[in-house]
């Protein structure tokens, strides 16, 4: 099931609000979110395994705060979603290794390739900086033009 970008964002912010209060000063969350992409749609509940994964894993031990990223832009007739964070990140593995550590990116890399096919993109990489980046691109569709039964 698709739901427009704005439901998902409000669930990511009861989710983001319960965590900045267990983490206090720890967690500073930014937001780069296109407000014209409101009614775009993506797969339901697709941001917040995202942002569970950043903090499960991205969490450095000890007082370290932790800076959160979360962006959303359209390119080219495509939605791209960005989470990223200046965590611990991928380490020094083969990414391809990190899909086989947990479920949450496998379901959502299995999940958009159900959906789009090759119409989407999923990708994961260390910043530079510091920390991990998961970008997704799928097509740009939105309430208005998709037919209430395909949603």
């Amino acid at each position: 099931m698709r739901y427009p970008l704005a439901k998902n964002w409000k669930s990511r912010g009861l989710y983001l609000d319960l965590i900045q209060k267990r983490f206090e000063n720890k967690l500073c969350v930014t937001y780069s979110i296109d407000p014209s992409l409101n009614s775009s749609l993506v797969p339901q509940l697709i941001l917040q395994p995202l942002l569970e994964n950043s903090l499960r894993h991205g969490m450095k031990s000890g007082s370290s705060a932790m800076d959160l990223f979360i962006a959303a832009h359209r390119e080219n007739g495509s939605l791209i979603l960005q989470v990223s964070d200046s965590g611990s990140g991928f380490g020094e593995i083969d990414h391809s290794g990190v899909f086989g550590r947990g479920l949450g990116l496998s379901n959502i890399r299995d999940r958009l390739a159900h959906l789009y096919g090759d119409r989407q993109q999923f990708s994961i990489s260390n910043r530079r900086s510091g920390g991990a980046q998961v970008t997704l691109s799928v097509p740009l569709h939105t309430s208005a033009h998709i037919p209430q039964d395909s949603q």
